[in-house]
């Protein structure tokens, strides 16, 4: 057993449970440096056949509320939207890892005919109207997911991810274990643009308060690493107390938006403002393997775990 793994547990009988169900002998640790070494691809390609914990990724499809950043078009309520994802999960050998598709207003055929027997891809319903009413469709799916991670105590190792420009490649279990105490984060490539920090000024405008008064303490507001909520995982206690924080700062009564009655669309400053202003990087894991280059469509890549996007 790697002690890195069993220091990083100290205290946590759940995590200490879930390190223990896992193939251990994926993780290869310096004796003399104390460093857990990345995996090969083909150790990431063996895991999938001998690792032994599941990883459960929660996705959503809404139709109901349309996206700001497309003209408020409606996602269409169909099969195709979510395909690439949906035959990315099925493809995973050894049946570890599950897919959770939260949805609003799919037909009763498409659920059916895409629910798998053996329980890799669930479809459960949710309603937006139960949530607040301003919160845009890219907001309201973190108190989504918070409440359905509270119904789930069981979840060893779990994922929230966009659903139709991302594909599973690995199930990232393993990966996760190595540091079960770091939140796993998508995030862009480095480096200072000028049209990525006005778009991300934007959102801070519309919180407004301190988190736009932290964003103002960066030269150019210029963020970096470059998060991005697309891709957001690790154990269960770790994503669950990350979405009870994602949706405390979304939900903040007193975001400019908020007062102001515009749709609330700031999820990716609440991201931003969590991770960087809240917690410590040593506790953030980001960049390969866990992802692919965002935004490279190198979706014929079997290095990673995810691909992200399309």
């Amino acid at each position: 057993m790697s002690r890195t793994v069993l220091a990083d547990c100290v205290g946590d009988e759940v995590c200490k449970n879930i390190v223990n169900s896992s193939s251990v002998m994926q993780l290869r640790v310096s004796q003399k440096q104390n460093i857990t070494k990345p995996l090969s691809s083909e150790e990431i390609l063996r895991s999938d056949h001998t690792g032994a914990c599941t990883t459960t990724i929660l996705t959503d499809v809404l139709t109901t509320k349309g996206n700001w950043q497309n003209g408020h078009q409606h996602v269409d309520a169909n099969a195709e939207y979510f395909g690439k994802f949906y035959r990315s999960v099925l493809s995973i050998p050894g049946g570890r890892v599950h897919a959770i598709i939260l949805h609003d207003s799919l037909p009763d055929e498409v659920v059916q005919n895409y629910t798998t027997a053996d329980g890799s891809i669930e479809f459960v319903k949710v309603n937006p109207s139960h949530y607040e009413s301003q919160l845009g469709v890219n907001d309201v799916r973190w108190p989504m997911i918070r409440d359905e991670l509270r119904k789930r105590p069981d979840l060893n190792v779990v994922f929230m991810t966009d659903i139709s420009d991302v594909q599973v490649k690995r199930n990232p279990c393993d990966l996760v274990l190595q540091s079960p105490h770091k939140l796993h984060v998508g995030s862009e490539k480095s480096g200072n643009s000028d049209q990525r920090n006005k778009w991300i000024e934007s959102r801070f405008q519309d919180m407004g308060g301190k988190y736009k008064d932290w964003l103002d303490t960066l030269e150019d507001h210029h963020i970096e690493p470059f998060y991005n909520a697309g891709l957001v995982g690790g154990t269960r206690d770790e994503v669950i107390a990350f979405a009870e924080r994602m949706s405390e700062v979304i939900g903040d009564p007193e975001l400019t938006a908020k007062v102001d009655g515009k749709e609330i669309n700031v999820n990716m400053g609440a991201l931003m403002y969590i991770l960087h202003a809240e917690r410590d990087a040593s506790a953030i894991f980001t960049g390969e393997p866990l992802h692919s280059n965002f935004k490279q469509y190198e979706d014929g890549r079997n290095d990673v775990y995810f691909i992200h996007k399309l």
